[in-house]
């Protein structure tokens, strides 16, 4: 049986794009402020640029 639902994006475009959100504040405070708080509390935006070593540490991708 075919399905009726055809999904938009793959799996992997999927995390590629949160990667890219996770590295864009005005993204996180609109779109995710859960994750901005907790990334805030980590001291990962403290300067002019998101600090990668906490948000790579944060960053979790489940292995295919």
């Amino acid at each position: 049986m075919e399905s009726n639902f055809v999904p938009m994006d793959t799996k992997e475009e999927l995390a590629e794009q949160f990667a890219i959100d996770l590295r864009d504040p005005l993204v996180l405070q609109h779109e995710y402020r859960d994750v901005m708080s907790l990334l805030w509390v980590l001291g990962a935006f403290d300067g002019d640029e998101p600090d990668e070593n906490i948000i790579g540490q944060v960053e979790y991708r489940r292995p295919t």
